[in-house]
């Protein structure tokens, strides 16, 4: 039992806090970010800006593997309900962009707004897609001409203490530009629509800054992009 004490007063005024009076253990699952943080709980949920710089080494697989590195940034907004039990809703929206230097020229810009639910420490959200991008492997004499693609994205997260593994998958389909499309004869992993991307990752949470590692495999018409991304979120408000 904790206890304010009134100095200004003749009395002694107690105000007893009970582990049922605080904020739902279950939240860590929902924005990990906020363990240790007060607050009211509200049926409307809560929401959270964070920014993050990106890092990335990109590999393209054909004949051989050639290499760069990738760099850029990426902002995002997550939102949780506050219940404690049952079903409680989640979404995370992100815009990212990309830039890779060295041998290769060009640009990607990802938007995504994924919303679900957590049941216990397991979280699935889905929701619409869409990739810009435009990408020249001048050392493999390889152009991935500047397409649109526009799809789904779906992701499948786990809540272990601080740490979370997840696992995601992205159809896109061509909706502008001359990109030709992935094939099940040159991809090593099931292509649905023009290009797919899988994506496996793990998070390791802090009270104010969050440590992630990707990796990106990507099937598209010049062979897999597979990129390693490091990011670092970093808690805005």
């Amino acid at each position: 039992m904790d206890s304010v004490d009134a100095p200004d007063s003749e009395e002694t005024v107690v105000v007893e806090l009970s582990s049922d009076e605080e904020l739902p253990s279950a939240l860590d699952g929902m924005d990990p970010a906020r363990r240790g943080e007060a607050g009211a709980s509200s049926a409307l949920g809560r929401g959270r800006f964070s920014a993050r710089p990106l890092a990335s080494v990109a590999f393209l697989a054909t004949d051989r593997t050639y290499w760069t590195t990738r760099v850029g940034a990426a902002l995002t907004h997550r939102a949780w309900s506050l219940r404690s039990t049952g079903l409680r809703g989640a979404g995370e929206t992100e815009l990212s962009v990309l830039f890779p230097i060295g041998g290769v020229h060009g640009r990607r810009v990802s938007l995504t707004s994924e919303w679900g639910a957590w049941l216990g420490p397991v979280g699935l959200r889905a929701g619409p897609a869409a990739r810009w991008d435009r990408t020249v492997w001048r050392n493999a004499d390889v152009v991935l001409q500047d397409a649109l693609l526009v799809g789904a994205r779906a992701t499948l997260t786990l809540q272990l203490g601080p740490v979370s593994p997840m696992v995601a998958i992205e159809p896109a389909w061509r909706a502008a530009g001359a990109r030709g499309s992935a094939t099940a004869a040159s991809a090593t992993l099931p292509v649905l629509g023009d290009e797919t991307g899988y994506s496996l990752g793990l998070g390791v949470v802090g009270s104010r800054v969050t440590i992630g590692v990707r990796a990106d495999w990507r099937e598209t018409v010049a062979g897999p992009e597979v990129d390693g991304v490091l990011s670092v979120a970093l808690q805005l408000f």
